[in-house]
């Protein structure tokens, strides 16, 4: 199944339900998966400043069972973090864009270097420049290309919790 999702076409409940009938039945084959206990369910924090696309996602992998925090910004995304780790939420994932007001995916990255945030992190982007994806995979996240199908970006998310890249 090929999913993309037009910025343009992100208007109305039509286009949203239509959506997230597509996601339930592509994801309903990955429940038994989770069921037999082959996908680990985890806490994500997904940063993106389109609230389209941290919607998709966080739709989607709710619909796995993962449990999904959204933030619009990596500064957002960087006190979610503080917030949910003091209080002891063990975070698995973090999903961030990379051009976003207040705080780049990079420098959230960088964030969670310096603090030492264990949990595995994916940069999706629609930054055509070799050198945003090069910064993502040396500051330790996968990078992925904007747009991103639904199958892709479920693969993604179950390599970075198998701990692979």
């Amino acid at each position: 199944m090929n999913l993309y999702i037009k910025f343009s076409d992100l208007i109305g409940f039509n286009f949203y339900y239509q959506l997230v009938v597509k996601i339930e039945r592509f994801i309903k084959g990955r429940r038994s998966m989770k069921q037999r206990g082959g996908i680990r369910m985890a806490n994500i924090v997904v940063a993106d400043d389109e609230p389209a696309i941290s919607g998709f996602y966080r739709d989607a992998l709710e619909m796995l069972g993962h449990t999904v925090y959204a933030a619009g910004n990596g500064r957002e995304a960087a006190s979610l973090l503080e917030e949910l780790t003091g209080a002891g939420t063990d975070v698995g994932l973090v999903i961030t864009d990379y051009n976003m007001p207040g705080m780049s995916g990079i420098e959230l990255l960088q964030f969670m270097s310096e603090g030492q945030y264990g949990m595995q992190a994916i940069m999706i982007s629609s930054d055509s420049d070799n050198a945003v994806a090069e910064k993502a995979e040396s500051a330790g996240a996968a990078f992925y290309k904007k747009p991103i199908r639904l199958q892709d970006l479920i693969e993604a998310v179950e390599s970075a919790l198998a701990g692979k890249k």
